[in-house]
């Protein structure tokens, strides 16, 4: 039988308790005998926490054990029933086993009696377990930790902000991490093969910007083409994102895929006459600025009110672009 311990007094580094005072958990102060733990289901906890398989150290629990083999008392861990009724540890997974190291009987826990019969999976019972073992004990790498921290933030119930603060990480990382999580599952969603080396995580992430499902994986299929990856899906996600509705989107992306053909040809002739030759980046990114100009409707000009000294700002660098591309087609 669990016997239930009166007087709840906060021990020096009772870290556990803080962590659940903090997140308003109600919680009940058990003494558990150590073979009514359900260890499996523990462990498990301590290794989605710790995302390893050397999340158990045991010179921590040599350390903890040697505390209690003289005589000294550990704080309390925390547990909860789970919906099998089995108790679970969700902070304290070092300090059982030095329990037991130490011949013990029985070890002191908060029972969260806000989670009985929940399965530990539960955000709420995550959130303890991850909060608590960030709080105290072998310390958790920052890798880790914005891992947790991106998970807080899935479940909905903590903004970044609120995530960040939580797990002691730097909200500008979490919330890079967060970007990427979402750009990889986005492109995931809409059927695109998930390759590192085709598509990198930073333009995974532009790609994201395109509303349309549709025309995210058609523009997707785009990138394993391009020679620079990240500046020219730049420039297609601006062109996309100028373009007023999904069909002009499409269209956008069509001529983008067809010069990119044109290209790989010219590439691949290259290759063979000049022994490796490529169509450089500045040569790239004045094509790319020539599919702005094209696209550009003039009509948007007749519907700006613009100032006069803009105006005559625009003529003067039209006078010098004309100029400029007359004297690059002769060079074509």
């Amino acid at each position: 039988m669990s016997v239930q311990t009166a007087g709840l007094t906060v021990q020096a580094g009772d870290f556990d308790r803080a962590v659940l005072e903090e997140l308003g958990e109600p919680f009940e102060l058990v003494e558990i005998p150590l073979d009514e733990i359900d260890i499996d289901r523990s462990r498990r906890v301590l290794h989605q926490v710790r995302f390893d398989l050397d999340a158990y150290n045991q010179d921590h629990v040599d350390a903890l054990a040697t505390v209690l083999e003289q005589d000294g008392e550990l704080p309390p861990g925390i547990a909860h029933r789970d919906q099998d009724g089995h108790y679970v540890i969700l902070s304290g997974n070092h300090r059982y086993p030095a329990h037991q190291q130490a011949k013990r009987q029985a070890m002191k826990f908060y029972v969260v009696t806000g989670l009985e019969g929940v399965p530990t999976t539960d955000p709420r019972a995550q959130d303890v377990a991850l909060r608590a073992n960030v709080a105290h004990g072998e310390p958790v790498p920052i890798e880790h930790r914005l891992e947790q921290a991106s998970r807080l933030v899935e479940t909905g119930h903590y903004s970044i902000k609120d995530a960040a603060r939580a797990l002691v990480v730097p909200e500008g990382k979490l919330r890079d991490q967060v970007e990427k999580i979402n750009s990889r599952r986005r492109l995931a969603e809409v059927g695109v093969p998930l390759s590192e080396k085709d598509i990198p995580i930073s333009v995974a992430r532009r790609l994201n910007a395109i509303a349309s499902n549709r025309v995210l994986e058609e523009a997707a299929k785009l990138v394993p083409k391009m020679a620079q990856k990240a500046e020219e899906t730049n420039r297609l996600v601006v062109a996309i994102n100028e373009a007023r509705s999904e069909q002009e989107q499409l269209q956008i992306v069509e001529q983008t895929a067809q010069a990119l053909d044109a290209a790989g040809t010219v590439q691949a002739k290259a290759r063979k006459l000049k022994g490796g030759a490529l169509v450089s980046p500045k040569i790239r990114r004045f094509d790319g600025a020539l599919g702005v100009i094209v696209r550009f409707d003039p009509a948007e000009l007749a519907k700006q009110n613009l100032p006069t000294e803009f105006r005559d700002h625009l003529r003067t660098r039209l006078g010098e672009a004309v100029a400029a591309l007359a004297a690059v087609q002769e060079n074509v």
